[in-house]
């Protein structure tokens, strides 16, 4: 059964809509579903971004940590930068 499901193809995939947006695999849509989606579409995008978010936490902190550091780096060097011009005078 497992691999008859396998070969059998779903229109629209995981995705009607899109594949309706597009008309992919003879789906169509109208104006009212577009009309829902639209309504829908700020949720969908803060809830796809929340998960993205939560699910890289911690390359999220690890980029932060790396921006700190790097700043401190920066800062440095121009200090640094800076001693080496008044010397060099």
């Amino acid at each position: 059964a497992k691999s008859r499901r396998k070969h059998r193809k779903i229109p629209g995939d995981n995705c009607p809509i899109i594949y309706a947006l597009k008309g992919k695999d003879n789906l169509t849509t109208d104006i009212s579903s577009i009309k829902k989606l639209r309504s829908s579409y700020d949720e969908i995008v803060r809830v796809k971004l929340i998960g993205l978010i939560e699910a890289n936490e911690s390359r999220i902190k690890q980029l932060e940590f790396k921006e700190v550091e790097f700043d401190k780096l920066q800062r440095a060097y121009g200090k640094l930068e800076g001693k080496v011009e008044v010397l060099s005078k």
